[in-house]
């Protein structure tokens, strides 16, 4: 499985529209994870030059910042052993707030976004753990999210207000701020049923976004003010969906068998950000005897089914992105001894190879 992060933008044929309704993507950054490491969540800078994300990697938990214009590699910009969550900008860009519970306490702390030694802006409670969620234009609040309801912290003051005053809920409720900072997105549970709503800054004058069967996540408020981009469980695959205050129904944005989990959006609503984990296999070669291992194929596809000319000198096998297109996926062939892979069908599974044909 590979852990990362992938850049949604429109599709160049819709690229002057405000719709999402066709798409790609690029992968940022990615790599092969071993058990328990994941990508924790991840938010654009205002610019939109730079990404912070919070990851565990190689057993090191920590925020990293990537550039988005060019493939340089993530720096790391906080120490071993600070446990950060749930990394938010500052509106200059040039200071990255976080959560840290250290000593069975959650505060919210800075660090420079070129990294350096953090600082503790406040602890704002001695057991729940907390999530940074927004910092305000002005960059006099701190908004973040203590059991299940809305707080802000005022960063000259360091004093701390609840916001909301929501009934308890087992979940997170993940709270979006509106651009114009009036307004939030959440999740609520009612009888079962996660749906995205939204409400004034408070919580008041409540509207239902979404009402549907399916699991509705990870609500992100689009720069319009019109629009929230949320996470859906869609048949048991998370899928990227769109929802409108004006009452329009919802819309998916994307499809297929890997999980789409939307992390932001961009500040000029171009570009949506993923979290999450793809799932690869690759193929390899190892002599009779045990030795001389080696991959024929890699990256973050599934590379599955492989089978051997006669001579030996070539490799068919198909390959897919996605778990739920095993039997309608593309045949490669490729040199056993390494080289350029060739497609020689776009839509086909089980292939197999005779001295001058491949079937499938």
């Amino acid at each position: 499985t590979a852990v990362g992060l992938w850049l949604v933008t429109r599709s160049r044929e819709h690229e002057q529209s405000a719709s999402f309704s066709s798409v790609r993507f690029a992968e940022l950054y990615s790599w092969k994870s071993e058990r328990a490491e994941a990508m924790l969540d991840a938010r654009f800078s205002h610019d939109g030059t730079r990404i912070a994300f919070t990851a565990l990697n190689h057993g090191r938990q920590t925020i990293w910042v990537k550039q988005t214009t060019n493939e340089a590699e993530p720096i790391p910009i906080t120490p071993e052993k600070t446990d950060p969550y749930w990394p938010i900008w500052s509106p200059d860009d040039q200071q990255i707030a976080f959560m840290s519970k250290r000593n069975n306490e959650t505060g919210i702390w800075l660090v420079p976004a070129s990294g350096g030694g953090p600082t503790l802006l406040k602890i704002v409670n001695a057991a729940q753990t907390g999530r940074t969620r927004y910092w305000s234009k002005d960059g006099s609040t701190i908004y973040y999210e203590l059991d299940n309801n809305l707080h802000s912290l005022d960063v000259a003051l360091k004093t701390t207000k609840q916001i909301t005053n929501l009934p308890a809920m087992q979940s997170n409720r993940q709270f979006s701020i509106s651009p114009d900072e009036e307004k939030i997105a959440y999740v609520e549970n009612k009888d079962g049923q996660f749906d995205v709503w939204v409400a004034s800054i408070k919580g008041r004058d409540t509207i239902q976004i979404t009402n549907d069967p399916a699991e509705d996540r990870y609500p992100i408020w689009h720069p319009d003010g019109k629009r929230i981009i949320y996470t859906s469980n869609r048949g048991g695959t998370y899928q990227v969906c769109v929802g409108y205050l004006d009452a329009q129904k919802p819309a998916q944005v994307t499809v297929g068998g890997a999980d789409h989990v939307i992390a932001d959006v961009s500040s000029d609503g171009s570009k949506l950000l993923e979290v999450g984990a793809r799932h690869d296999s690759n193929i390899f070669r190892v002599g009779v005897d045990g030795s001389r291992e080696g991959e024929i194929t890699s990256g973050l596809s599934l590379n599955l089914w492989p089978a051997v000319s006669p001579d030996g000198k070539t490799i068919a096998y198909q390959a897919t992105n996605a778990i739920g297109k095993l039997y309608s996926s593309s045949i490669m062939m490729r040199p056993t001894a390494g080289g350029q892979q060739q497609q020689i069908a776009s839509d086909g599974f089980n292939s197999l190879v005779s001295d001058s044909i491949i079937t499938f």
